[in-house]
This record gives C-alpha cells, structure tokens and sequence, in this order.
C-alpha cells in the first residue's frame, strides 16, 4: 500500500515536473521587450479585448507617452507579432514627510485570454518588475473584485502587502441617482431593488439635512482648470507638503498633466484666496450622470476649518448646478478628510457591500517599497489624485 502511494506521488511529481518544464519552454519562445513607437496599435487591441473600451490613440499617448516624467515603463511580451501580455506602470511622483521620490502605479496589466491558462503572465511581470526598480521607489497598485482578485495575488507574490481600502464618501442629492450606484455593483431582484430604494431615500433624507441652503453664495473662487496659476499651487504645496506624511507631491508638472491635461474630463478648482496667495484649494470634476467627484484637496498645514468652508463650497456647487450627488474617494486611512466629510453629512458607502472587501476583509490598495516608509494608514493622505484620472 505504501509503495502504491510512493508510485502515485512520483508520479504526480514527474507530471507537474514536465508540466513546469513545457511552460519554460513556451515562455522562452515568446518575445520580451520594452515599447517601441507602434506598438500602441497592438496595446489597444489587446485593451480592447480584455475592457470592450475602443480607446484612442491621443488618449493612450497622454497616459502612457506624455507623463509629467516622460514615458511611462511599458514592458510587451509577443507571440510572434501577436501581443499577448503587457505589464506596465505609470509614474507617480510621491512625496513623502517633504522629501520626493517615483512611485510606480500598475496599470492596463494584461494577457490574452486565449494564453491566460498557460501562466505565462507571471514570470514576464516578475521579470519586468525587477527592471522596473531601476526606476522606482516604491510601488502601489489598486485591485478588486472585476478580476476576482487576481491582481492582488499576483502582486502579493512579489512581495506586495495589503495596505488600506478605499472608501466611498457620498452625498446624495437624488435618491434615484444613488439607487442606480447600488444596484449596479449588486445582483439585481426585486427584494434588492425595494431595499435599495428605501435606503438611498433615508441616505438622501440624512444628506439633505445638512445642506448649506440653495441660495448660499460661494465663499471661494471657482476657476476652470485652463485658468489656474499652477505655480502659485506649487508654492502653496512646497510650504505645506511635510504636514502631510506619504501622499502625491503636487507639482507643476504633475497637475498640469494630470488634470491641465488630461482628456477625459474638464476639472475646477475650488481656490481658498488670502490676498495674492492662497491657503488651500479643491479640484473636482463632473461624470456624464452628473456626479461630481471630489479629485483633491489640501490647505494649509491641514487646517481642519479651511477644510471645512471647500467642502461646503463643493456642496453649494453641486445644488445650484442639479447635480445629482458629491463622490469622495479616499484611502480609509485618510481620517483627516474624511472625518470633516462625516461632519458635512457625507456617508460611507462601502458599509453596504460596495466593495468585496466588505465581506471577504480584502483591501484593495498594496504597497511595495524596499525604504523605510511607514507602513500606519493614518499617515498616508490618499486622495483621488492618485489615479489616473479616466473615463
């Protein structure tokens, strides 16, 4: 009996022995290389298949070639002339108790589904990610449930460590509109679609409860992105960046590309004015369904009341222009904001099963860093910003 067992054990090891050995082979005939000029046509047709987004040319090379720190890294595993995998971040610039370094974020990873089955994606990350620390600092990625947590597996398996979730603060100003967000990240029946209903009718009451009035005038200036003075920013961020821990250094040149830039969206800063400078500013955009989105915000030395006259600002923008609610996203960690959003009636929605994590207590922000960078949420101010910024 025991030597049945012995033989059925060497078996299944010469097996997964050859096995390991064929997927060498095949990964050896693949080709491995960085961009180079026209290979976006591929890029986008892979992109295509894995998202069903058509997107365009312009718009891939603003967020891969026209960065705020040049070409993003981009590393294409082919099968012939076949592009059948693709592993790429986009530079970040973190700033980190005042001092700067290059973040790396994961984004548009991908493989063939026809491939995918033959672990072939792994090993071509595990090899560009070791040449992509030649480049960055530090490394962040956000994952979820659309790939059934793949990503974050993958990313765990380089050394990656679950660091903190998301959290959605909303306002609602139409019940309807925030009955839709639900449903659209649950199964739909008919005891959901009664439930939601209900809730998002309570949300809304809560919300409306603190509303600044209809007719309140707006304390700040409100500027189209085109027209602000992103140097006066920049002085404004250098003077205030150390009381913020670990977050995104808010340069120039990244916020001229990030949002200046940017092609998806047309951004507004809110601009809190004292004479010629200013102590504290808010960006934000509005969605096709008349969201508006909260992008960033900072003031002065993180002065909780200038906080607080932005974000009731934000609120008086959103009524007198029938907006349908205010989204807030922001690591849970970032408890400076987002305690002063729960204090203008802001609600959290990830309570309601908005995220898998609610039930399954994953986190969907990882951090991979070999420096001596604290690793407490509460010194991290995550906002928005650290995204890319599309549609």
């Amino acid at each position: 009996m025991e030597t049945r067992q012995n033989s059925s054990k060497n078996s299944l090891h010469n097996k997964q022995k050859v096995n390991d050995l064929r997927m060498i082979e095949d990964y050896m005939k693949l080709i491995e290389r960085e961009y180079k000029s026209g290979d976006e046509v591929e890029i986008n047709k892979l992109y295509k298949i894995m998202t069903g987004i058509n997107r365009t040319k312009e718009k891939w090379e603003w967020e891969w070639l026209k960065t705020w720190d040049g070409k993003g890294a981009i590393y294409l595993l082919f099968d012939k002339n076949q592009l059948i995998a693709q592993y790429s971040l986009i530079p970040t610039p973190f700033c980190i108790f005042g001092k700067n370094f290059i973040a790396g974020k994961t984004e548009n990873c991908m493989c063939h589904p026809k491939f995918q089955k033959q672990k072939l994606y792994f090993p071509h990350e595990k090899k560009s990610f070791e040449k992509a620390k030649e480049r960055f600092d530090l490394f962040f990625t956000t994952a979820g449930g659309v790939s059934k947590w793949a990503a974050a597996a993958v990313r765990k398996k380089l050394g990656y460590v679950s660091f903190d979730s998301w959290a959605v603060n909303y306002f609602c100003l139409n019940p309807s509109a925030l009955a839709k967000q639900l449903l659209s990240q649950i199964e739909i029946n008919n005891f959901n679609r009664i439930f939601v209903s209900l809730i998002s009718v309570c949300i809304c009451a809560y919300c409306k409860f603190w509303l600044p009035g209809k007719n309140k005038n707006l304390v700040h200036s409100i500027l189209d992105e085109k027209k602000v003075d992103l140097d006066l920013l920049e002085t404004f961020w250098v003077q205030n960046k150390k009381y913020y821990g670990v977050t995104i250094d808010r340069s120039r040149k990244y916020l001229d590309w990030r949002i200046v830039q940017n092609p998806h969206f047309n951004y507004k800063f809110i601009l809190s004015n004292i004479s010629s400078s200013i102590n504290g500013y808010l960006i934000f955009h509005s969605d096709r369904e008349k969201l508006l989105h909260i992008d960033d915000v900072v003031v002065e030395q993180k002065n909780p009341v200038i906080l607080k006259s932005l974000i009731k600002d934000t609120i008086a923008y959103a009524i007198q222009n029938n907006m349908q609610g205010i989204v807030c996203r922001a690591l849970k960690g970032n408890s400076f904001l987002r305690k002063q959003l729960y204090h203008q009636g802001f609600v959290d929605l990830r309570w309601y099963a908005y995220y898998q994590d609610v039930i399954k207590n994953k986190k969907q922000f990882l951090v991979y860093t070999d420096k001596e960078i604290t690793m407490d949420p509460k010194q991290w101010y995550i906002t928005n910003l650290i995204t890319e910024g599309r549609e």
